[in-house]
């Protein structure tokens, strides 16, 4: 019997525990640390795994997963936080197609990130560096404090509280904003899915839509994409396991806002698993156990059908019995709905900050007409 370990949850452990076990191999959930544990205890789907551990130290880690040890193939994180413990269980356990440890850094700290790359950034002397660029972003650059729902600030003045030693500057990059699966095997990068961000012209950071990118509607952009994200990965020398970058285009010019090494989060694999040829899961599983499928056409991806999922923010205070939820639920195309207030009676009035919205609505359609007239009837419901 095989094993698999799977570090933490976002939206990606359950599925990817399922399609695992689906492949013959045992999945193990392991919690990065007592914290994680009881951040992602309730989210975790019991009946999909062995057993789980909680990593606490490496020499109590290795006592208690030593019945395991020598049948467990591989280890993929499902957070920004679990990465380094990704990391530190493969060097433990000596597991194969591990990263590569001269990159630590890189793949830990977002600035030293954009440094590698080029990108115009700063970890102190915010105000002169304002000064400089005018337009700038503020976020944290431990991966330990990032993803998921954490906050980035938009700055074209000074605010002294962003100097606090836990946030780094970069230079606002105008343009389009994607994000981009990929999975690596072997050094061989093979393109999964592009996703575009939908943003309205007034806006800066908040973002609430994002979509499938049909590959035959935008060939050149895809291959530019393409090109762009491998030469970071390569500069990386990150040759096994899945990657989410997020990366804005404004014509021939590109910026990465970050690389996780991950599995894409943002899209519920109820949905990827009916409108992609290959899923980010699937293709990570056969990349840690030599089946990767792919020798050519590593460049783009085949689609079955159109996903998108809407953000939803409430704009008046009202109760929450009084959102029709059940009517939004049961509309065409939708796949998923999250309520991220329901246990509140009045709903408040939301911020246009992921930590704040109301819910968010998941969309499949094979008819893309189809899928953009669901999304206005399912936001005409929210909105009544």
């Amino acid at each position: 019997m095989k094993f698999s370990l799977i570090i933490d949850g976002f939206y990606s452990h359950n599925s990817l525990a399922e399609v695992s076990a689906n492949c013959g191999i045992i999945p193990i959930h392991i919690f990065s640390s007592k914290e994680s544990f009881h951040t992602y205890f309730n989210k975790v789907e019991s009946h999909l795994y062995k057993t789980c551990f909680i990593f606490e130290t490496p020499e109590k880690f290795l006592y208690e997963i030593q019945s395991f040890a020598h049948d467990i193939l591989f280890s993929i994180a499902c957070t920004e936080s679990a990465q380094q413990c990704k990391d530190l269980i493969d060097d433990l356990l000596s597991l194969d197609k591990s990263n590569d440890k001269t990159f630590s850094n890189e793949r830990y700290d977002k600035f030293h990130l954009y440094q590698l790359l080029g990108q115009n950034s700063s970890k102190n002397n915010f105000r002169e560096f304002i000064e400089q660029y005018q337009n700038c972003i503020v976020k944290p650059y431990d991966i330990r404090l990032s993803g998921g729902l954490v906050d980035v600030y938009f700055r074209d003045t000074y605010n002294p509280k962003d100097e606090n030693g836990k946030f780094f500057i970069s230079q606002y990059f105008e343009g389009d904003e994607y994000s981009v699966d990929v999975v690596s095997s072997k050094g061989k990068h093979k393109l999964v899915a592009v996703w575009k961000y939908i943003r309205n012209h007034d806006e800066k950071i908040w973002k609430p839509k994002i979509q499938l990118i049909d590959p035959h509607e935008e060939v050149l952009l895809i291959d530019s994409i393409y090109k762009t994200v491998t030469g970071w990965l390569n500069a990386l020398n990150h040759q096994f396991g899945p990657t989410h970058i997020e990366i804005k285009v404004k014509g021939n010019q590109f910026f990465c806002i970050e690389i996780n090494f991950r599995l894409q989060g943002h899209m519920p694999y109820i949905a990827t698993s009916k409108a992609l040829e290959y899923t980010q899961h699937s293709l990570a599983i056969e990349c840690y156990t030599n089946k990767f499928p792919y020798h050519s056409n590593l460049s783009t991806y085949k689609i079955n059908g159109f996903i998108s999922k809407i953000f939803l923010l409430n704009e008046r205070e009202r109760l929450s019995k009084n959102i029709k939820w059940k009517d939004i639920e049961s509309s065409k195309s939708v796949q998923q709905v999250y309520v991220t207030k329901k246990n509140q009676v009045m709903v408040p009035i939301s911020r246009k900050i992921l930590s704040d919205i109301t819910g968010m609505v998941v969309f499949f359609n094979k008819d893309k007409e189809q899928l953009l007239n669901d999304e206005a009837i399912v936001t005409r419901l929210f909105e009544e």
